[in-house]
């Protein structure tokens, strides 16, 4: 997913998570750059929302050169997820964080293996 401009959305902006059908299928080997994200969640006063979300089913991500901005919440979010690469994204203007990446809830895995440099 490159080249993309969402704008306007209420909560995320581009989110990678577990499907709803019967066999929950995860999002593995994604590829996430050049796009730009722009929210106007912080300003409009919404308490949730994030630029780019992953959820723990979408492990192997490479999440590169995006711009992002405005968020209520975080620009860049990863949950419990492992063989993430985020680099060279920019990121300004949220409400609570830049990039945030936590366990949420070990049962469904562990952040490991992963690297976050030149944001």
């Amino acid at each position: 997913m490159d080249r993309n401009s969402p704008a306007g959305f209420f909560v995320d902006g581009i989110t990678l998570a577990i499907g709803d059908d019967a066999n929950k299928t995860h999002s593995l080997s994604n590829y996430i750059g050049k796009n730009t994200i722009v929210s106007n969640g912080k300003a409009a006063g919404r308490s949730n929302g994030t630029g780019i979300w992953l959820e723990f089913s979408a492990n192997n991500t490479f999440v590169s050169g995006n711009n992002e901005s405005g968020e209520a919440e975080g620009g860049i979010t990863s949950f419990s997820s492992s063989n993430r690469y985020i680099r060279a994204n920019r990121v300004s203007g949220n409400g609570q964080a830049g990039l945030l990446i936590w366990n949420q809830d070990p049962s469904q895995g562990n952040v490991q293996n992963s690297t976050i440099q030149n944001n």
